[in-house]
């Protein structure tokens, strides 16, 4: 196991899956992509929610890059995963104070996102606040309207997500949540049988 905090990046081809396990819960994770070979079509959540008619995706929805192409589809969950996919960079601090959900923590997920994949050729240019999306969430709401992604999944929940282009995918899990020593989170490529652990 891997510290939270810790940006697990790898290769998917496409066709091949990518398979994502909460190990223990609650888990906050936020999933960034891009076309492997330009890094400017990346995922947009923007997008992905025009497209999908909806904020909340589910089974069979398709994840959209900044050049309105599939750049992967979620194709299955076991027991235990939550109905809904909630996209969008809730740990940015520039959406955050737009959309009213408060001060974001010191270092944000929107940083180590930013730290980890400098040395990918990533910068702010792909790293947008609609860039990556957290499976295994929901947002909840205050009473003034304020919200917040929070981790819904339970232990044994899975997604597998197929690559529908040749991807670069990093996967993160927030170090700010109440117990996040006890979280890990399983990625697997299935089609290479080959496995990353973050936590």
């Amino acid at each position: 196991m891997t510290e939270p905090g810790r940006v697990q990046p790898l290769e998917v081809a496409a066709g091949r899956l990518l398979h994502l396990e909460l190990i223990e819960s609650p888990a906050s994770v936020s999933v960034f992509a891009c076309h492997l070979e330009d890094h400017d079509e990346r995922l947009s959540m923007y997008t992905t929610q025009s497209v999908n008619h909806s904020w909340q995706l589910g089974i069979g929805a398709v994840l959209m890059s900044t050049d309105s192409r599939e750049l992967c589809t979620l194709v299955g969950s076991e027991p235990g995963a939550p109905a809904t996919y909630v996209g969008g960079g809730s740990c940015d601090p520039l959406l955050r104070a737009t959309t009213g959900a408060g001060a974001a923590p010191t270092e944000t997920c929107h940083d180590l996102f930013g730290a980890a994949l400098v040395e990918h050729g990533l910068g702010a240019r792909q790293l947008g606040p609609d860039a990556h999306f957290h499976p295994f969430a929901a947002p909840t709401y205050d009473p003034d309207g304020a919200w917040q992604v929070e981790p819904a999944g339970r232990s044994g929940a899975t997604l597998t997500l197929r690559a529908e282009q040749p991807l670069f995918v990093a996967v993160l899990v927030c170090p700010h949540t109440p117990e996040p020593g006890a979280v890990s989170v399983q990625v697997i490529d299935a089609a290479l049988d080959a496995a990353q652990e973050t936590t």
